[in-house]
């Protein structure tokens, strides 16, 4: 799309629930890899991704969000600027983006 000079910015959310609460997400690995090659296609500054929405339960509590977003940034860092984030989480969750 960037032979059409069109300036864009695509965000793309990225999280790890499991099929009880979205049950027609594609697989977290299938996403990252969906993610990278829009990125290697439109440029790092043209993409983003998000970690939303973040859902406090006894089977998602806080540090596994945190567990799981540590995962996803590690995979992702070099294929965008930047994430955002949604949430109470959103504080501990740029810490973790800046360390």
């Amino acid at each position: 799309m960037s032979y059409l000079n069109i300036k864009q910015f695509w965000y793309v959310t990225i999280t790890t629930y499991g099929r009880d609460l979205e049950p027609n997400v594609p697989y977290l690995l299938d996403v990252i890899e969906d993610f990278k090659t829009l990125s290697l296609r439109l440029g790092k500054y043209a993409v983003g991704w998000r970690f939303t929405p973040i859902i406090i339960t006894p089977n998602y509590p806080k540090e596994r969000h945190l567990k799981a977003f540590e995962y996803i940034a590690s995979r992702d860092i070099t294929y965008s600027i930047g994430c955002r984030t949604g949430s109470k989480l959103t504080v501990l969750i740029s810490i973790l983006c800046i360390t």
